[in-house]
């Protein structure tokens, strides 16, 4: 999908593959998928053609699918923004009733996306 994507104008995009995103239920899967020499499909002994990619496993949390996984591109070729808004502001003072010590942090920010080339996924 990443050697046929084309820009609005149906240009091609040179852009490639660079981090794996997947949910922690496919840690292991994607370890022997990319990591290792052989591939472990076939008793062949042949060359596993994925660990010459150099993908870049990312394991998060926040995939709630088991199965679901994400490739993106070097972050310079995709528009996945996070704006900060207000940077976190830290504030403390001392409860008078109880003398405990309170703390409090502010921050605001935005995130999306608004180009959607250069990420592709599946949900499972």
């Amino acid at each position: 999908m990443f050697d046929n994507m084309v820009d609005d104008r149906n240009l091609p995009i040179e852009s490639s593959p660079t981090k794996l995103i997947i949910p922690v239920e496919l840690r292991w899967v994607a370890h022997e998928i990319l990591k290792s020499q052989l591939r472990s499909d076939t008793a062949s002994n042949a060359v596993n053609a994925l660990n010459q990619v150099g993908l870049d496993v990312v394991v998060t949390k926040y995939i709630t699918g088991t199965d679901d996984w994400f490739l993106t591109s070097d972050p310079s070729q995709h528009r996945c923004l996070v704006y900060w808004r207000q940077e976190p502001m830290t504030d403390h003072t001392m409860d008078f009733d109880t003398g405990n010590m309170k703390s409090k942090m502010t921050y605001r920010l935005s995130r999306g996306a608004s180009d959607w080339r250069n990420v592709v996924g599946s949900a499972g």
